[in-house]
């Protein structure tokens, strides 16, 4: 059962890694609540101290990993979150969405 509770959580870890790699890029974050990210991201925290209570130590480390990321991208929508949004003139919504998640800015880069 550690096994694959632990496969669970790291996937959740790498789940996470396609949105901080777009907010990266970007520069910026669109849509995004940081009530759902900083409940994540605490409940994985918990996990870590949690997990080793039950004797799952391969779920506590792969908890440890996904809190890890998730800290990263609640960092990410409060530093990002903290800018205001560019918008493109000549693109919808700002963006082209070539990166296909909708994070991507425009390539044609003429900002308004």
């Amino acid at each position: 059962m550690d096994a694959i509770n632990a496969l669970f959580e790291l996937g959740g870890a790498f789940a996470v890694i396609p949105s901080i790699i777009a907010a990266w890029r970007a520069k910026q974050i669109v849509g995004i609540s940081i009530a759902t990210s900083l409940f994540f991201t605490s409940w994985g925290w918990w996990n870590i101290f949690y997990y080793p209570s039950l004797d799952q130590t391969l779920s506590a480390m792969a908890a440890g990993l996904l809190a890890g990321t998730n800290s990263i991208w609640l960092y990410q929508i409060w530093y990002y979150g903290r800018t205001k949004p560019t918008r493109c003139a000549s693109c919808e919504n700002g963006f082209d969405g070539t990166g296909g998640n909708g994070f991507q800015p425009c390539s044609c880069k003429k900002e308004v």
